[in-house]
């Protein structure tokens, strides 16, 4: 008789032990991708992101990283400097300003 034994049986106080001593980005990665438990864990246990892409998609940073205390935007790109075309038209110089409240 075999006596199988399953990570994911853990308690979620263990996982996320093991979890948060992951320092490397590309494994806590791969372990997010393993189930939604675990995503959930990794999330949770993360305390640095950095983003790249376009500052005017900040809006966009998730919420889920409860235990975030250090969020690098250094490798963030200016609008200007990498222009993109928007989804949106953009208002035209001949536009009367919107009236102030």
């Amino acid at each position: 008789m075999t006596i199988g034994f399953l990570i994911n049986e853990l308690p979620e106080a263990i996982l996320t032990t093991i979890i948060s001593l992951l320092s490397d980005t590309c494994t806590r990665n791969s372990v997010a991708l393993v189930c939604r438990k675990f995503r959930t864990l990794e999330r949770a246990t993360c305390t640095s992101l950095t983003f790249r892409g376009n500052a005017r998609d900040l809006h966009l940073i998730p919420t889920c990283f409860s235990s975030v205390s250090d969020l690098d935007l250094s490798l963030l790109a200016t609008a200007s400097a990498s222009p993109s075309p928007s989804p949106f038209p953009s208002p035209s110089t001949s536009d009367p300003p919107p009236p102030s409240r």
